[in-house]
């Protein structure tokens, strides 16, 4: 989904630039600005698009409040990658002509590709309180929104974005995801259709059409439904973990405690640290009558619940004391501790920027880089 994200900003940032080059503009005030200004255009408009910037730096320095050349400034920058120039250079547009269209939403675009999420996260909303359907700040708020224990807003900027864009399979896939984890079944099941029409092949879209069936169907042909719905997944996609999850449940559901034992060992093993998988383990053992490893997959299911838990009561705490540097090092080195990679990028953002320059804060980012 990041890498959607990011094409759907090169597309709307160009789209933009080209037509600040190609626009004639009034400028007003220093001349020799202007020069700078002028010359970098013409040389833009050639294609040079390297010696065109440095003009325009040369006129953004002979006078800071020349809005227009810290704009192109900051769309060369983009596509450049070079995302910190980017940041200071849309940070100057937002700051001295905050009513520029879509500024607040290229700086988040740009905050994201230097994952500062939260910042990120702040100027896309403050460009959607200016135009709710603005797509890439819809995007950014889709993409970040879920790991900061705001779902609803997510939930909210994925529907939008799947009725502005009805046709994007990413999207349309992280709504059906988004509905099924809240359990609006009923509401999934169209989109879900929706989706599988315009990715037949994705197993996510195998996966979703086996949880609906799973849920709204517990007959024993609604569970044979539901179960070859997975078993596709997993001929698309043979790593997938939720397939396993659910066919390990479905094989209790029909009673045949060792295709159950058999495939939540498989998906435990593949992914340790997921609380269901164990729990439903545990529960596969209790019917098998192998109460020992039953006894070892309930235990390590509750040690996952505490930590879940304490997650859960750091990131209120966080809510509550978004100043508190230090609350925000600790939300953020747990979630790193227990593989929450989305959470700990979050959390140790806002820590970093509350202290700057903390050893721990480092080390962990340099963890996160190699993850």
């Amino acid at each position: 989904m990041r890498r959607r994200l990011m094409l759907i900003a090169v597309v709307v940032l160009s789209g933009l630039a080209i037509v600040l080059w190609l626009a004639p503009l009034s400028l007003k005030g220093n001349s020799k600005a202007q020069s700078f200004f002028a010359q970098g255009n013409r040389l833009a408009e050639r294609g040079d698009y390297d010696m065109a910037a440095a003009e325009w730096e040369q006129a953004v320095r002979t006078d800071p409040k020349l809005i227009e050349g810290w704009v192109l400034l900051g769309e060369y920058y983009f596509g450049r990658e070079r995302f910190e120039d980017a940041i200071r250079c849309m940070s100057q547009v937002v700051e001295r002509a905050p009513e520029t269209p879509d500024c607040h939403g290229r700086l988040a675009i740009a905050f994201l590709s230097v994952r500062s999420e939260l910042a990120a996260f702040e100027e896309a909303e403050k460009e959607l309180k200016r135009n709710p359907k603005h797509i890439p700040s819809l995007a950014v708020v889709a993409s970040l929104a879920g790991s900061g224990g705001m779902g609803e807003k997510q939930l909210a900027a994925l529907e939008q974005l799947v009725q502005l864009l009805p046709e994007d399979a990413d999207f349309l896939e992280k709504y059906c995801q988004s509905l099924l984890e809240r359990k609006r079944d009923a509401e999934a099941g169209a989109y879900i259709e929706r989706f599988v029409k315009l990715a037949p092949n994705s197993h996510l879209a195998a996966t979703y059409q086996g949880i609906l069936a799973y849920r709204l169907d517990a007959s024993p042909a609604g569970s044979e439904k539901a179960i070859a719905h997975f078993k596709r997944a997993l001929e698309l996609e043979p790593n997938a973990l939720f397939p396993r999850l659910y066919l390990g449940k479905l094989y209790l559901r029909i009673r045949d405690t060792s295709k159950s034992v058999s495939i939540l060992e498989d998906a435990a093993k593949k992914m340790p640290r997921k609380m269901d998988i164990q729990f439903e383990l545990a529960n596969a053992y209790t019917q098998a009558k192998m109460p020992t490893k039953a006894k070892l997959a309930q235990g390590r299911f509750e040690s996952l619940r505490k930590d879940n838990d304490k997650m859960r009561g750091l990131m209120k705490r966080c809510a509550v004391d978004p100043k508190n540097g230090a609350l925000f090092k600790e939300t953020g080195l747990f979630s790193l501790s227990i593989g929450n990679t989305m959470n700990a990028r979050v959390y140790l953002d806002h820590a970093d920027k509350l202290t700057p320059g903390d050893p721990e804060i480092d080390a962990a980012w340099k963890k996160l880089e190699k993850l």
